[in-house]
């Protein structure tokens, strides 16, 4: 319906309903914005790849193939894009293909949902790949409704998506089988999840052998399972041909062009030196510090028992504060805080 070239700036869709066509909108430019819109009945994601630009206060239902995708930024400087969807809701995304088509998927560097809603779907609400983005301040419930082994926020698969926020989201009502409110899958590395509420969760955050994350200062009330890690790179999936070979961590910074040694990357990510030479495939060097358990049938879920140090937890329905990690080990790395995503408006 709408497409915005790589040269426009300052443009604003304002009240308008966009309905029964293939695609809303593209939008290459600058300062793009769409404010207050009813989004219905389209086939195909819309598109934001410039930046600085942004959906707002937009409603998103009965759509094909999934919401907005956000990309933009340069992941290899860690140039952050800024494009942003915020107080937005979103319902019924995948109605046609009902797997991999979520209401907002994220690329790039540096993009952000933020305060939406996202709720009733077959597969996961926020997905993403790239460096450094912002998923803050949402609400997701009623996700994941006829899929298994999946996430309502997703990713994985990469050891170069590092930098991503996940901040003081509300999860609850995900129950519906074997599913996962946060899921780093397959030796994904260097995302966090901190100030989170999970609230009648399956299973609120899983860490499938990756590094470099760090879980802080969530809530995780009535789920199944609060915390699973395991260690995947070195057992079952040693020989899946994406973790082929002794420098496939190194692949995938170099299939992204990106050098992990630059000294962009070593002074944002201090960590991360140690991490590429410390047994790549093993899932050493994660944090998990104050988050609190209360009525979780299995509170922690570390199949990688050599990788952290934890507190026991004396009986059942306890609230738990906790404090499973020390430095017990060289293994034990705390890494710096990341600098933090600004966005303006």
């Amino acid at each position: 319906v709408v497409k915005i070239g790589k040269d426009a700036h300052g443009l604003v869709f304002e009240n308008l309903t966009f309905a029964y066509a293939q695609q809303a909108f593209t939008a290459e430019g600058r300062n793009v914005v769409f404010d207050g819109c009813d989004f219905h009945s389209f086939m195909s994601a819309s598109k934001i790849s410039g930046s600085m630009s942004s959906v707002r206060r937009s409603k998103f239902s009965h759509l094909g193939q999934g919401g907005v995708e956000l990309s933009g930024g340069d992941r290899q400087y860690l140039i952050r894009a800024l494009n942003v969807v915020e107080d937005c809701e979103f319902e019924d995304f995948e109605h046609v293909q009902q797997t991999y088509c979520p209401a907002v998927s994220l690329q790039g560097c540096g993009n952000v949902v933020r305060h939406c809603r996202i709720h009733d779907s077959a597969h996961e609400a926020v997905g993403y790949m790239g460096s450094e983005h912002l998923i803050g301040w949402n609400e997701f419930y009623h996700v994941l409704r006829e899929t298994q082994d999946c996430g309502a926020i997703y990713t994985g698969r990469s050891t170069s998506t590092l930098g991503t926020q996940i901040i003081g989201n509300h999860f609850h009502d995900i129950d519906t089988g074997n599913v996962t409110a946060v899921y780093f899958d397959d030796c994904g590395w260097g995302d966090d999840a901190v100030g989170n509420v999970f609230e009648n969760v399956y299973r609120a955050i899983l860490i499938g052998g990756g590094k470099l994350h760090e879980i802080q200062w969530n809530v995780m009330k009535n789920c199944g399972v609060g915390i699973h890690v395991d260690r995947r790179g070195v057992t079952w999936q040693n020989r899946s041909a994406w973790l082929s070979g002794e420098e496939w961590h190194l692949k995938n910074f170099m299939d992204d062009g990106i050098n992990p040694q630059s000294a962009i990357w070593m002074s944002a990510y201090p960590s991360l030196a140690k991490a590429l030479q410390n047994t790549p495939r093993e899932p050493w060097e994660n944090v998990f510090c104050g988050n609190l358990l209360e009525n979780c049938t299995t509170w922690t879920d570390i199949v990688a028992r050599d990788t952290v140090e934890e507190d026991t937890c004396p009986g059942t329905n306890n609230l738990v504060l906790v404090k499973n990690v020390t430095a017990k080990s060289s293994r034990l790395i705390v890494k710096a805080r990341m600098k933090p995503l600004i966005i303006p408006g």
